[in-house]
C-alpha cells in the first residue's frame, strides 16, 4: 500500500521489517522475495530470500516457483524465468512470463515446447 501512495521509503521500511521478521519462516520469505524485485527493484535480496525459503524448505510447494519466476523475470535472468515457469502452477501468470521471458532472450515460444499446459 505504501508503495501504491508513493512512499517507497515506507514500503522499503516496511519490506525490511516483514522481511527481519520471517526470515526463518520460508513462506514468508517466498511470498516477500516477489514484492522485493517488483516494488522495490531490489533483485540481489528477493534472490536471497528465495534461497533461503527454498533451503528452509527443500520440500517447497508449487507455488514456491511462482514467486521464483517473478523474481527471476524481474532481475533480468530471462532464461531462468522460462525454466521456471514451467515449475509453476499452471495459471495465467506464469505462462504470460515465461512467454514474455522466451520473448526476451528472442525464441519464439511457439517452437519452445512446453507452452500449452492447462486451460
Amino acid at each position: 500500500m505504501l508503495a501504491r501512495q508513493g512512499d517507497q521509503t515506507g514500503a522499503r521500511d516496511a519490506f525490511e521489517r516483514a522481511a527481519s521478521a520471517g526470515a526463518q519462516h520460508a513462506d514468508a520469505l517466498a511470498l516477500l522475495s516477489k514484492d522485493m524485485v517488483e516494488v522495490l527493484g531490489r533483485a540481489g535480496t528477493a534472490e536471497r530470500m528465495l534461497t533461503r525459503a527454498f533451503d528452509l524448505n527443500p520440500f517447497a510447494p508449487p507455488w514456491y516457483f511462482l514467486s521464483a519466476t517473478r523474481v527471476a523475470y524481474f532481475a533480468e535472468n530471462f532464461a531462468q524465468a522460462a525454466d521456471l515457469a514451467l515449475l509453476a502452477p499452471a495459471l495465467r501468470l506464469p505462462r504470460l512470463i515465461r512467454v514474455l521471458a522466451l520473448a526476451q532472450l528472442h525464441r519464439d515460444p511457439r517452437l519452445d515446447g512446453h507452452t500449452c499446459r492447462g486451460p
